[in-house]
C-alpha cells in the first residue's frame, strides 16, 4: 500500500502469518473501529509508513514491527493493550517485536499499559522506538509491564508528536542491551529494585527528558541536558483516569552517574526530616561504578508533602543540618561537585551548600538563625498623595513582617501579612486616609 487507505473490513491471521506492508514513508494505513484483526497467526507490518488501527481490540497471536511505524490508537480514539495483539496465556517474550528503525506508538485518548505477559523483543541494529502520544490531558502514559529483551538502542518515549506530555513506565525486569536514549518527555522506571529497568547498556538522558521512578537501572547513566527526578507521578486507564503518584522516592543505579555534560538532579523534600530517605526526601543511590559531577551539573531543589521551604518561623529551619542526596558505594571515584544549587530564591535565614566525600554527596543546610526581639524603634513617617511608611531601626531577628488588623485588640498572630524584609533597618509603605481604618505593626521572626 502506497498512501493512505481506510480498511473498515475484518482480517483474519492465518496459522501460517501474513504481512500488511505500508511502502510510502508518508502512507498511513487506518484501520478502523469495525476492522477488527484476529486470528491465530503473527501478523508482520512493513514498509515505511504507518499502520493505524483505531478503537479496536484485535486478537491475533503476535506482532512484529519490520519497518515504519505501528500505533495503537488515534487523537481521542481509544487504544488498548490488545492494539498490539491478543494478550498472551503465559508470559511470551516475543509477544511483540521491534526491528531496527521500526517503532510502535500508544496514542488516543487513554493511557495504555501493556500485560505482563506481553514481551517485546529487540532485533537487529539501529534504533527501536517506542512511542506515547497523549490525544487528552491526562492520556499520555504507556505502561510496559512485561519484560523488554533483544538488542537495542532503545529509544523513549520517542519524537515529540504531542500537545500532552508522553510518559512511559517501564515495570519489567528488562535484558536488552546496547543502550537506552530518553528523549523529551518522562520515563520512569518502577521495578522494585529487581533487576534493570533500562537494560545493561548506557542509559542517556537529553534535554527536555526526564529519568525517575523508583527501581534499579543497571547501564551508566549520562546526563545531557535532561533532569534525574527520583519519584515519579502518572495516570492510568481511561478518562477519568487515576493519578498514581509518589513524588518522593529512591533510584539505584548500579553502573554510575555522569552528569558533567550538562544534568539536572530534582531533589525533593517530603517531610521536615533528615531521616528515612526515599521516604522523606529523595535519594539516588550508586551501588557500582563512577559519580562524575563538576561541569554544568545542577541540583535543583524542591518541597513537596509536610515539607515547607526555609522560613524562620519553622523551628525544623531553626538548626543546621543535612541529607545525603547521592549515597555512593560499589568502588568507584567521585569526581567534582554540584556547580549551581537552584530553588532557593526567597530562601531566608541560612543557606544550602553541597559537600562531597568517600559516601556520597551531602546537601548541607547551614542556619543563620537568631532569637527575635520586638522591635522598639518605629516611626511613621510623613503622609503624602495618601501614602505614607512605617519605619523600623535596630531590629534583632531574621526577617521583619509588616501585619495589619482593623481590630487592634486582635491576637498578633492572627493579623493579615502584608510584607517582609530582612534588613535590620528599613521601612513598609502604606496606604493612609482610607476606610476601612486598619492599625499596622511590625513583628520580628
Amino acid at each position: 500500500m502506497g498512501d493512505n487507505f481506510v480498511t473498515d473490513r475484518p482480517i483474519t491471521i492465518a496459522a501460517g502469518g501474513g504481512t500488511l506492508d505500508v511502502s510510502s514513508s508518508i502512507g498511513i494505513l487506518m484501520v478502523h473501529d469495525n476492522s477488527v484483526i484476529s486470528g491465530p497467526g503473527t501478523l508482520t507490518k512493513d514498509g515505511a509508513g504507518e499502520l493505524r488501527t483505531y478503537a479496536a481490540q484485535h486478537s491475533f497471536a503476535k506482532l512484529i514491527v519490520k519497518a515504519g511505524l505501528w500505533t495503537g490508537g488515534h487523537a481521542t480514539s481509544l487504544g488498548y493493550n490488545t492494539s498490539f495483539g491478543a494478550i498472551p496465556t503465559s508470559a511470551t517474550a516475543d509477544a511483540i517485536t521491534i526491528y531496527g528503525g521500526a517503532a510502535i506508538r500508544k496514542a488516543g485518548g487513554a493511557n495504555v499499559a501493556l500485560d505482563p505477559n506481553q514481551g517485546i523483543t529487540l532485533i537487529g541494529t539501529g534504533t527501536k522506538t517506542i512511542r506515547s502520544y497523549a490525544g487528552d490531558s491526562n492520556t499520555g502514559t504507556f505502561e510496559i509491564a512485561g519484560t523488554i529483551s533483544g538488542t537495542g538502542p532503545l529509544e523513549l518515549p520517542g519524537p515529540t508528536d504531542s500537545g500532552y506530555a508522553p510518559i512511559m513506565v517501564l515495570k519489567g525486569q528488562n535484558t536488552y542491551s546496547d543502550g537506552t536514549i530518553v528523549q523529551p518527555g518522562q520515563v520512569y522506571v518502577i521495578n522494585s529494585f529487581t533487576g534493570s529497568g533500562t537494560g545493561s547498556g548506557t542509559v542517556t538522558v537529553n534535554a527536555n527528558a526526564t529519568l525517575g521512578g523508583e527501581g534499579t537501572m543497571g547501564g551508566p547513566v549520562v546526563m545531557s541536558g535532561g533532569t534525574l527526578a527520583p519519584g515519579y507521578t502518572y495516570y492510568t486507564g481511561p478518562v477519568p483516569a487515576t493519578a498514581v503518584t509518589k513524588p518522593v522516592a529512591k533510584l539505584a543505579l548500579s553502573n554510575g552517574l555522569d552528569m558533567s555534560a550538562g544534568g539536572t538532579y530534582a531533589w525533593q523534600l517530603g517531610a521536615l526530616s533528615v531521616a528515612n530517605p526515599g521516604t522523606d526526601f529523595d535519594q539516588v543511590e550508586l551501588t557500582g561504578g563512577n559519580l562524575t559531577l563538576g561541569g554544568t551539573s545542577v541540583l535543583a531543589l524542591g518541597f513537596t508533602g509536610t515539607a515547607t521551604a526555609p522560613n524562620p518561623g519553622e523551628p525544623f529551619w531553626q538548626t543546621s543540618k543535612q541529607w545525603q542526596v547521592i549515597k555512593f558505594g560499589g568502588g568507584g571515584a567521585i569526581a567534582g561537585n554540584f556547580s549551581t544549587i537552584t530553588g532557593t530564591n526567597g530562601i531566608v535565614g541560612g543557606t544550602f551548600t553541597t559537600t562531597q566525600d568517600a559516601n556520597g554527596v551531602n546537601l548541607v543546610w547551614t542556619s543563620t538563625y537568631v532569637a527575635p526581639q520586638p522591635i522598639a524603634n518605629m516611626t511613621i513617617g510623613p503622609v503624602s498623595g495618601g501614602n505614607s511608611s512605617i519605619n523600623y531601626s535596630g531590629a534583632i531577628g531574621n526577617q521583619f513582617v509588616l501585619v495589619t488588623s482593623p481590630n487592634v485588640n486582635a491576637l498578633l498572630s492572627t493579623w493579615t501579612r502584608v510584607a517582609t524584609n530582612t534588613a535590620t533597618s528599613g521601612s513598609f509603605p502604606i496606604t493612609v486616609g482610607t476606610d476601612p481604618k486598619a492599625f499596622y505593626s511590625i513583628i520580628s521572626e
